[in-house]
């Protein structure tokens, strides 16, 4: 069905992070299993790739406000609160957010708390 005139099909923006604890059985995701010890603050791994991962959005196209935003891996709540934020404040600086936007972070809830 086409869009009516002058709407623009909604855009969206998946971000993956590849980290997790150790690899599900079930998972067929490309993932970088860092054991228990690891999360976004002490990680290296974790840091190293936010770096790239950010300078890479920052190089992307800009477009029209984003309607959904998935940030999946991985476990991507192993990430710290503050590089999370760092994350959609990049994603917001480049492309801004539609009013109304979907925000949705896969999440392993052993590692998320109130401040993810």
């Amino acid at each position: 069905m086409p869009l009516p005139a002058g709407r623009r099909p909604p855009r969206s923006l998946y971000l993956h992070i590849p980290f997790c604890h150790r690899r599900c059985f079930y998972c067929d995701f490309p993932v970088v299993p860092l054991g228990d010890q690891a999360d976004g603050s002490r990680s290296q791994s974790i840091a190293d790739y936010l770096h790239w991962l950010l300078r890479d959005l920052a190089a992307a196209p800009a477009g029209p406000p984003l309607s959904t935003v998935y940030i999946g891996g991985g476990t991507p709540s192993m990430l710290s609160p503050d590089q999370l934020a760092q994350l959609l404040a990049a994603v917001r600086r480049h492309w801004g957010l539609a009013p109304g936007a979907e925000l949705t972070l896969e999440m392993d809830p052993a590692s998320f708390d109130r401040q993810r």
